[in-house]
């Protein structure tokens, strides 16, 4: 019995030292991907928005693009730079007002400048927690940028310990986004488009009326990622032009627009703007030539030369 427990204890001890050896060796590599990742994407080429803001070099702007794909899509940079305005549109796709904070203040922390922010808040104003799709993007930059830890850190993130502290495990939660895919074409120095076209992204296609969309019933009254961009734009003393950009009119509750104006009354209501189902790919976006229609149509309201109007 004393000879089979001794066997036991003895192959007991090596099962043990080899799984140490695994668990070092793991951590070891964790430690290792997490560096190599980080250090990538701290010196990398720009192929999203936010490696622009962290990465890029200071530039001074006349007007800053920001919003979700209602500004994407919506607002054409070089339109606004045949006027003399040197344009960024640094709006993103999926993106929730808690984003576009992060990247103002990202953008100011650079040292860039700007006389000018235009502002997409209309059904995003709805959303107060981050995007977590799009928020995946600044988490390379979580542990040495501390204006985005800081951030998220303000945001209550209940992973944001993990995320900032165990090695590698941003990247493999967010595989898709900062994953080994996007560091490969990161070596590889593969462009993006959206930097080509400075951050405006096109859609082709024209609108099929269906069935109608519908817009929220509830309206939030406050923001506090809103009012947090309000702040930085007066603390910066940037001209900030806040409005809600077009539906199709086959849309129900149009009135939910006049409802978050009356709440926000520095709002402009641009809901109706644009109407056509020719200028639409989808009845909250506009198709290429819907987007050429509205960015004139913004150029025209308010910018004249280089000045934006005061409201």
């Amino acid at each position: 019995m004393q000879a089979i427990l001794s066997i036991f204890s003895f192959n007991m001890r090596r099962f043990l030292i080899h799984i140490g050896i695994y668990v070092a060796a793991t951590l070891l590599l964790m430690f290792a991907f997490d560096g190599i990742y980080t250090a990538i994407y701290s010196k990398s080429i720009v192929r999203n928005k936010v490696q622009l803001l962290v990465n890029g070099a200071a530039q001074h702007y006349d007007v800053i693009i920001v919003g979700s794909s209602r500004a994407e899509n919506h607002l054409i940079p070089e339109r606004f730079e045949r006027q003399g305005l040197k344009t960024y549109n640094i709006a993103m796709s999926g993106a929730n007002l808690c984003e576009n904070a992060l990247q103002l203040k990202l953008f100011f922390d650079k040292g860039n400048t700007a006389n000018t922010i235009l502002l997409q808040a209309d059904t995003n104003f709805q959303t107060t927690t981050p995007a977590t799709g799009i928020r995946a993007y600044a988490l390379p930059y979580l542990r040495q940028n501390e204006v985005v830890y800081d951030h998220y850190a303000k945001a209550e993130q209940s992973n944001l310990f993990a995320e900032r502290r165990v090695p590698f495990y941003r990247y493999m939660i967010y595989d898709t986004k900062i994953g080994f895919r996007e560091v490969a074409f990161t070596i590889l120095k593969k462009q993006n488009n959206l930097i080509k076209t400075k951050g405006f992204w096109g859609l082709d296609g024209v609108l099929h009326r269906g069935a109608p969309s519908y817009l929220p019933k509830k309206i939030v009254k406050h923001n506090r990622y809103y009012e947090e961009i309000k702040q930085i734009c007066k603390t910066r003393r940037v001209k900030l032009i806040a409005f809600e950009a077009p539906f199709c009119d086959n849309i129900v509750d149009r009135g939910y627009f006049k409802q978050l104006q009356k709440h926000n009354p520095e709002l402009y209501d641009y809901s109706g703007a644009v109407l056509a189902d020719s200028l639409f790919a989808t009845c909250g976006h506009m198709n290429r030539k819907g987007a050429e229609v509205f960015t004139d149509f913004i150029l025209q309201t308010h910018f004249s030369g280089k000045k934006a109007t005061e409201k």
